[in-house]
Order: structure tokens, then sequence, then C-alpha cells
């Protein structure tokens, strides 16, 4: 009895709490790929503008795009993690094909949306995916959405609109917008099937075939669609040009890279370790990042409404964070 208490004290101080593989080093990882995916908005923007005169149109251009990027990331993924082709069971290649698909529907969507719209109003509307989460999983799944969650999204949402709706002039919805408001629903079934899904596997195990599924329809469907168009000759020509140009081929790498590999690598990793609701409250930073790398590279400015809605954003996510920070405030609401 003497010596239990000294022992317990060691026992503690030789025992703090882990960041690697807790909670929050996931939200980490999660911000991480958002910021990638902010990124991934202007980087589109510049492939629809410099591919204008694709044989097949916008359509065969965004499934060029998506097409061109699969392979790489599969081969990149095969030399630097070999162990998801590997270990992953025929489960986990499933769900992650299964959740691939239509993450494919909303890639699609996005970057066709992006032949007709900006990224600012692109990255709103898909913004809105941090909106139907809670949404369908309510409809869906009967799950309970708490106070402070709700009013995070409310908070972010409004931030969104802030930052992305210049009210200078009339809102007008166009096709563009409309493709970005249905890739948003797609986005949101991803995180909450993500989420429901992900838990029943090893998630980084899903990697593989969300990766996959992502894109290989795309080298399936553009060859169809060039066919259907009777312009499968000029769209090889054009592509040999395409792959040829360096700044084009600049474009697609960090697509590649950093908003493919790195961040579906990271989501489907990381997104099953956190509530759906806060790593969609997350991912709704993602047109913060986009407004920053505009700013950076001389496609905006910083202005007031910048600053107002990128807070706005995060003051949503201090809300949500606010409870587990703060034990007895949590107790106390």
């Amino acid at each position: 009895m003497f010596s239990s208490e000294p022992q317990t004290a060691i026992n503690n101080k030789a025992s703090p709490p882990l960041f690697w593989g807790s909670p929050r080093h996931a939200l980490m990882m999660l911000i991480a790929a958002t910021c990638f995916w902010g990124l991934s908005f202007p980087l589109t923007k510049y492939w629809q503008v410099n591919t204008v005169d694709c044989p097949g149109g916008a359509i065969l251009s965004s499934l060029t795009l998506l097409a061109i990027r699969t392979v790489p990331a599969l081969v990149v993924l095969a030399i630097f993690k070999p162990h998801l082709f590997v270990l992953a069971d025929r489960r986990a290649l499933l769900i992650g094909s299964f959740l691939g698909s239509i993450n494919f529907l909303g890639c699609f969507f996005q970057i066709l949306g992006l032949a007709t719209t900006t990224p600012t109003l692109s990255g709103f509307f898909t913004s809105l995916a941090s909106a139907w989460v809670p949404l369908l999983a309510l409809v869906c799944f009967r799950i309970s959405v708490a106070p402070a969650t709700l009013v995070g999204i409310c908070v972010g949402i409004a931030g969104a609109g802030v930052l992305e709706i210049d009210t200078s002039g009339p809102l007008v919805l166009g096709m563009g917008e409309g493709l970005s408001l249905l890739c948003s629903v797609m986005f949101a079934l991803v995180i909450l099937l993500l989420d429901r899904l992900g838990r029943r596997v090893e998630s980084s195990h899903l990697t593989v075939g969300f990766v996959g599924m992502t894109g290989l329809p795309a080298l399936v469907l553009a060859p169809l669609w060039a066919q259907k168009e009777e312009v499968l000759g000029p769209w090889m020509s054009w592509l040999g040009a395409v792959l040829q140009t360096p700044g084009l081929l600049l474009d697609v790498a960090l697509l590649t890279l950093l908003c493919t590999v790195l961040a579906y690598h990271w989501m489907t990793t990381y997104q099953p370790r956190v509530p759906a609701s806060r790593a969609a409250l997350v991912y709704l930073i993602e047109p913060l990042f986009a407004a920053t790398f505009s700013v950076a590279w001389g496609y905006d400015a910083i202005t007031l409404r910048l600053i107002l809605g990128g807070g706005l954003i995060l003051g949503g996510n201090f809300l949500v964070e606010l409870p587990a920070w703060l034990p007895r405030y949590q107790k106390a609401g």
C-alpha cells in the first residue's frame, strides 16, 4: 500500500495521451485532405479553360481528366503503398469500389460544372454536402444530430455563402451551378456511407477500390462517348497533344498526386475514425482553401467578404469542437 501511490504517479507520467492514431490526428489529416481538394478547384478550372478545343466538348474533356488521373494514381499507390493491394480483402475492395462509383458521379458533375461556372460558386455549392450529411443521416438512419453540430454547420454554411456569393450582382443559377449542386449530394452520400461502412473493415484498405472506381469508369466511357460523337480519331490526336503540353501535364500531375492519391487515401483512412457530422464540417473548409489559393495565385484579392466568410467557417468548426475541449462546458450544457 505504501508504494502504490508513487507507482500510480509514475505510470500516469509514462502514459501521456497519444496524438498518432487519435481522433484529433484523424481530424488533422482530414483538414490536409480538404486543403488539397480546395486546390483542385483552380486546377480543374485551368484544365477546362485550356481544353475548350476538345473534339467531344466539355463532357469528353471532363471524362478525359478523370480517366488520365486514374492509372497514374494506382501506380503511385502500388509503389509507395503496396500493402493496400496485398492486404485488402474482398469486402474492403467491394465497399471501396461501391463508394468510389458514387464518388465518380460526384467528380464528373463537379468537373463538368466547372466548364460553365466559376471555381468560387462551384466551391460554395459543393460545400453544401456538409449540410446534406446530417439531414441524410437523420432521414436514412434516424441518427440524431447534436445541437452544437447543427449550429456549427449553420454558421459554417453562412460563412461559405458570404465567401462565395458576390452580392454586387444578381445570382443566376445555370447549368454549372446545377451540376455542382448535384455533385454535393453525391459527395454527401460518400461521406455518410463511408462513416457507416468504413467501420466494418480496415479503413485504409478501402483506398484502392475507392481510387480505382473514381476514375476507371471514365476510362471506358471516354472512348465510348468519343465513338458516339464520331470523334474518336480526332480525340486521340488531341489527347496526344495535351499530354505533351507542360502546363497541362503539371496540372494533371498535381491533381493526381495531391488531390487524388493523398487526399482520397487520407479520407478513406481517417474519416471512419471521426463522426460523419464532424467530418462534414471539416470538409466545409474546402471553399476557404480554394479562395486562399486563388489569392496566392493572383486570381482574387483579400476583401472584407473573404475575411468574414472565412471567419464564420472557422467559427463553425470551433462551435463543434468546443464541448470536446471543455468537458465542463459540455456538462453544463
